[in-house]
């Protein structure tokens, strides 16, 4: 399915307010260089006509320019890959039209069509947006962010401060967002590792969107608990239970050894804790591992290897790794073992639960119906809260062949209310 998408206007957001002198260049941190390069790429879809499409355009675009004079960074450019420069150049803001009406595409959001609804990217732009409007009086706001300073963390930040002001709600305007943090996280020379992966992207890849509601949840809860481990969080139990359905679903291919790779938080965890709004790459990857020699995939048995993998990010772990470059060593070889093993299976999981998007995302015309993640992912899964804030949406890209086997498997199946091919 192709859209018709006609471009209605294009311009660009300045803050309402300059940045100051003092705060003109945000140096990057490792963290922030290794995705220096790479878009998150987000729809939110609404179903509300009760505005006209001019009147919520107005109202994003005022309530943009606020956010953007909070917020400093986001108008800024990069600059080179040690820095951004804070230097108000704003953000394009499109609005376009198209024919077809929304319920026809909620059906179908294919990776493709998001595609579509999403902004052309700048080269040194932090932020692009698209507002997309239908004839059944519903839109969609394609956000493109830069991963350079947004994690998903730092997007719900964002927009849930844009969403205030939209709503017109008190925000606290003394917030200070970007935290220097090169000192923990030393910058390092990154030019080579934003070309190892492309060829892998020309593969055949099904992406899906699973939920699981709350019902299927606890279930998992309770059956990863055992008499040394407590019951699993949500996201323990769905990332572990989509990790060990991956493993049955590509062991065909004889591989030796299987990792789970999972992104954490730090804010919290570090000494002292970093503020919750803080907007940057605050995240750390850690790993569990089962070996083909086990035989049997032991569903709580994984659930403990993946609960010790994030129990071990600790201050102390994080300041010794980022010593003397030793994390940047160990990301390059992760790399090459990810581009070029076939006995080592890689999947790398990326948790937006706790950050409740979709509640967010309340400009004044109710939660988005849909958010869609519109990037194609390979052997990698994001996890995020569903719109009713119980439940929890797994998208999860796969080659062709292991998506066909994954959905084959009746006892992952069983633990799916929904899919969706994307």
């Amino acid at each position: 399915m192709a859209l018709k998408v006609e471009i209605v206007s294009r311009e660009i957001i300045k803050p309402s307010s300059s940045t100051p002198k003092s705060r003109r260049i945000h140096r990057l941190s490792i963290l922030d260089q290794v995705v220096l390069n790479f878009y998150v790429p987000i729809v939110l879809f609404y179903s509300d006509p009760s505005t006209t499409p001019e009147e919520r355009s107005d109202r994003l675009k005022e309530s943009l320019s606020k956010t953007l004079a909070q917020m400093y960074l986001i108008a800024g450019r990069v600059k080179d890959q040690y820095s951004i420069r804070g230097n108000d150049q704003g953000v394009r803001y499109i609005r376009a039209r198209v024919l077809e009406d929304l319920s026809t595409v909620l059906k179908h959001p294919k990776i493709d069509l998001l595609g579509q609804l999403l902004p052309s990217y700048n080269a040194q732009a932090i932020l692009s947006i698209q507002v997309t409007s239908f004839p059944c009086g519903g839109m969609t706001i394609g956000l493109g962010f830069r991963h350079a300073i947004f994690d998903e963390s730092s997007i719900y930040t964002f927009v849930k401060n844009w969403a205030s002001i939209a709503r017109g709600d008190n925000i606290n305007t003394d917030e200070e967002f970007f935290v220097d943090c090169t000192s923990m996280f030393p910058p390092q020379d990154v030019k080579m590792l934003h070309t190892w992966n492309k060829e892998l992207f020309t593969k055949a890849i099904v992406t899906k969107r699973f939920l699981f509601n709350a019902s299927e949840i606890s279930s998992l809860r309770e059956n990863g608990t055992n008499a040394s481990l407590t019951q699993p969080t949500r996201l323990e139990a769905v990332s572990t239970f989509i990790w060990a359905a991956v493993i049955s679903a590509t062991r065909y291919r004889k591989v030796k050894t299987h990792r789970l790779l999972t992104a954490v938080n730090l804010r919290e965890r570090m000494d002292p804790p970093l503020p919750p709004h803080t907007v940057g790459n605050m995240v750390q990857m850690t790993g569990a591992q089962w070996d083909a020699s086990e035989k049997t995939v032991d569903y709580k048995a994984l659930v403990e290897r993946v609960r010790e993998s994030r129990q071990s990010v600790s201050d102390d772990y994080v300041r010794k790794l980022h010593a003397d470059g030793e994390y940047f060593k160990q990301f390059r070889q992760a790399l090459e073992v990810t581009g070029e093993s076939e006995e080592v299976f890689t999947l790398s999981t990326s948790s937006w639960c706790g950050f409740p998007l979709y509640g967010a995302a309340h400009f004044g015309w109710g939660k988005p119906t849909l958010i869609g993640i519109g990037m194609k992912l390979l052997n990698a899964a994001i996890i995020m809260d569903a719109r009713d804030d119980e439940g929890i949406e797994a998208w999860v890209g796969l080659l062709k062949e292991d998506m066909g086997r994954l959905e084959q498997d009746s006892d992952f199946l069983a633990y799916v209310s929904s899919s969706q091919t994307l």
